[in-house]
């Protein structure tokens, strides 16, 4: 797995949290999910158990948006970065 794909995945990670922490705090139900996000019962249950292989990071911000969140995107030096060393950036 690339560095990229890593990073990726964990921001991916980091988003569904969210959204099932928002989920739970709002008591929806999956079929109050499906109207929400206009999507399919399949894709609820892939979102609500996880499946973030099929889930891109527009579509987590899409469905964050929707339960009433705003995303915000800060960038801070990583303590693993070592300058001139790229490939020491770590997710």
């Amino acid at each position: 797995m690339s560095d990229q794909d890593r990073l990726e995945l964990k921001l991916k990670a980091d988003l569904h949290q969210d959204i099932l922490k928002l989920i739970k705090k709002k008591k929806f139900t999956p079929r109050q999910l499906e109207k929400l996000f206009d999507i399919p019962q399949p894709r609820v249950s892939e979102l609500l158990r996880g499946k973030l292989s099929l889930l891109s990071v527009s579509k987590l911000l899409y469905y964050a948006h929707l339960l009433g969140a705003h995303a915000n995107v800060k960038l801070k030096p990583s303590r693993s970065f070592i300058p001139g060393n790229e490939t020491s950036v770590r997710a």
